[in-house]
């Protein structure tokens, strides 16, 4: 059987460490460097981790994404997910496995055939020698790289580990999930970036000053910050920002309006817009007979926005010389070195 290939997110992060670890509860701690924004891929990663290390799929905690710990797995995009991070995880699991059998067998003089793995538990053959991974898995084996020739072939079939639903369905539904815009740290401010609906509107600076003045005396606005078309507000509290959003609108900063259709416009708009064409191929051939009929039909369906389907916002905190940052990113590595070219920092600070 031809060995599977290693996939490119092992190759570039090859340490077994960078993938798996154990808790002091004995739990199988997982690491993805994709993000998880609602799609589950936690969840189905947290199945395939279970599925190679013989474990419930309870005993695997998927450890939320941050370039402080997850691996360099670029942009989370393209439904790739299960494929890259999938893909390495379950090479990195099957690694760790034989690891702590080959480890097993050692330890009773026995070989590596003899050790037996059943709900996360190693025994072997003939002797009472039962361990678990929280008793077998040490640093120096993560530090070790993965060897992609511990994978085994798939299964035809196995004994069910138990069953798990998505944890986050429910949290969802009740409530109970924490999103960024649910945290709250110590001494924390509320930010707005209050924006014109189209680019080329217009400033009346006389009013932009007279608005800018007003805002920075409300009680509990921190700072009021202009960068050309933009008006920033900085305050102690939403209710605050609630309040000084209001008077931005109200005060009709931004002259011009986007000059787009209504909504049962839009195709014969996009139609009337001037093209570049460019033939690529043409494969017209003339046809035998003249044709009997001839149909013709124009079909159009509503204008896509590819956007986020969940709650959008960041926080930063610069503490003990170190910038942190929460944020709805797809790409938390590439954020991370925008950030620190932003704010000329080296970016692992």
């Amino acid at each position: 059987m031809t060995a599977p290939p290693v996939p490119e997110s092992l190759k570039r992060n090859p340490r077994l460490g960078q993938w798996l670890g154990v808790g002091v509860d004995g739990r199988i701690r997982a690491y993805s460097g994709k993000v998880d924004i609602g799609q589950g891929i936690s969840h189905a990663l947290r199945l395939i981790v279970a599925d190679e290390l013989r474990v419930a799929p309870a005993q695997v905690e998927m450890v939320r994404a941050s370039t402080a710990t997850s691996p360099d797995e670029a942009v989370t995009s393209g439904s790739l997910s299960i494929q890259h991070s999938g893909a390495a995880l379950r090479f990195a699991a099957a690694h760790l496995r034989e690891l702590c059998r080959r480890r097993c067998a050692q330890s009773c003089d026995a070989q590596p055939e003899a050790v037996r793995l059943e709900n996360g538990t190693f025994s072997v053959d003939g002797t009472e020698f039962q361990a678990g991974y929280l008793h077998l898995v040490d640093d120096a084996m993560l530090a070790a790289s993965v060897d992609p020739s511990c994978l085994l072939p798939r299964r035809a079939k196995h004994a069910a580990r138990g069953d798990m639903p998505r944890p986050d369905i429910e949290q969802k539904v009740f409530g109970q999930f924490e999103y960024i815009n649910d945290m709250v740290l110590p001494d924390m401010c509320v930010g707005q970036v209050f924006r014109p609906k189209t680019l080329d509107a217009q400033v009346d600076e006389s009013s932009a000053q007279r608005l800018q003045q007003e805002l920075a005396r409300l009680p509990g606005v921190v700072e009021v910050v202009r960068d050309g078309v933009l008006l920033g507000v900085l305050a102690e509290s939403e209710h605050v920002l609630a309040h000084a959003g209001k008077k931005v609108l109200a005060a009709e900063l931004w002259r011009g309006a986007a000059q787009v259709p209504g909504a049962n416009g839009i195709s014969e708009w996009l139609k009337s817009q001037p093209l570049d064409t460019s033939v690529v191929l043409d494969q017209r051939r003339e046809a035998a007979t003249q044709p009997a009929r001839i149909f013709r039909a124009e079909f159009e369906r509503p204008y896509l926005q590819h956007a986020s389907l969940g709650l959008s916002c960041a926080i930063a905190q610069w503490t003990e010389g170190a910038l942190r940052a929460w944020s709805h990113s797809q790409g938390i590595f590439n954020l991370r070195r925008d950030l620190a070219l932003a704010f000329g920092l080296p970016a692992d600070l």
